[in-house]
């Protein structure tokens, strides 16, 4: 199958998935909710502290997993305009490490332990990993290793967040 209609497909099946989100919008306790009443959206971004943060602004609800700036336009369409969108980015250099360890260590489900199992135990460790193992094969396919750009930006690469933070610079 050419690269064109698995694009085609995977737009497809997002599409869909974002609009069956949007009936979380109006449920109590969950993240969508929470954007929705606060009228800010946090892109949150593998291994950039997303999970403290989420907790420290929105409190205890549930939480949406890792999604683009491109999906919550979908989700909340022409009222997207309405909120404040923000992120917070990291070194990459140590965002892989972080990301390689949480993996490693089995991460948060088992759609993480999979990944490791399949993509990343056959190497000795990380630096195994680095020098033979990373490829754009695996970083696309991998959640935690997605280029941080690919939550941010549009097709045409223009970064459409109204505020990025430094992982770097959190207290």
């Amino acid at each position: 199958m050419s690269n064109f209609i698995r694009n085609i497909i995977k737009n497809i099946k997002r599409n869909n998935f974002a609009k069956k989100q949007r009936s979380k919008v109006l449920k109590d306790g969950n993240l969508l909710n929470a954007f929705n009443n606060k009228k800010i959206i946090f892109i949150h971004m593998p291994k950039t502290a997303g999970i403290s943060l989420v907790k420290s602004i929105f409190g205890d609800v549930t939480l949406e997993g890792h999604r683009s700036v491109s999906f919550y336009k979908q989700v909340f369409g022409s009222r997207y305009s309405d909120f404040f969108t923000f992120t917070i980015v990291r070194n990459p250099w140590d965002r892989l490490y972080s990301a390689y360890k949480f993996l490693e260590k089995g991460g948060m489900n088992i759609h993480d332990k999979n990944a490791f199992e399949a993509h990343l135990s056959i190497y000795r460790d990380f630096e195994d990993f680095v020098l033979n193992g990373l490829n754009e094969k695996i970083i696309l396919e991998i959640m935690h290793l997605i280029p941080q750009h690919e939550f941010v930006c549009d097709k045409n690469g223009k970064i459409i967040v109204d505020h990025i933070g430094r992982f770097e610079n959190l207290n």
